[in-house]
């Protein structure tokens, strides 16, 4: 896990949730983690109660990245990446050719943007070129 993603995960579990009517609620942990459990796999839409400002959604797509990169449980090596927040969502750049040699990856990927599209958030996967050294 990145250490970007273990700050928001450090934050958003002592942050209180902010319901739809714009009101802060003040959860214990085990609601906290309920959104967890809940959004960590499959469709978003069951996570509508959660405010779209709340800072739960950087946890979610910390949680849903984790498990998307790490789901042959196997000690393939992760090229460096690099995940940030956008206006109304996410970005992800990983490098082309890592992508290309995990095809599978890539797809999940592609398949995860549009779980994202589906509830109006953004998330893109940019692949990039690998640097040059001079």
């Amino acid at each position: 896990i990145s250490a970007t993603c273990r700050r928001t995960l450090e934050r958003v579990a002592a942050a209180p949730v902010v319901s739809g009517t714009g009101k802060a609620t003040l959860p214990g942990p085990v609601e906290r983690i309920g959104y967890l459990v809940l959004g960590h796999r499959g469709k978003l839409e069951k996570l509508g109660a959660i405010a779209a400002v709340d800072s739960a959604w950087r946890l979610i797509f910390c949680l849903r990245l984790a498990v998307l990169l790490h789901r042959t449980r196997d000690d393939r090596v992760l090229p460096a990446w690099r995940a940030t927040a956008t206006a109304n969502g996410f970005q992800l750049d990983l490098p082309a050719e890592w992508l290309q040699a995990n095809p599978w990856t890539a797809a999940a990927l592609a398949e995860e943007a549009a779980v994202w599209k589906q509830i109006g958030r953004e998330y893109f996967v940019k692949s990039r070129a690998p640097r040059k050294l001079a």
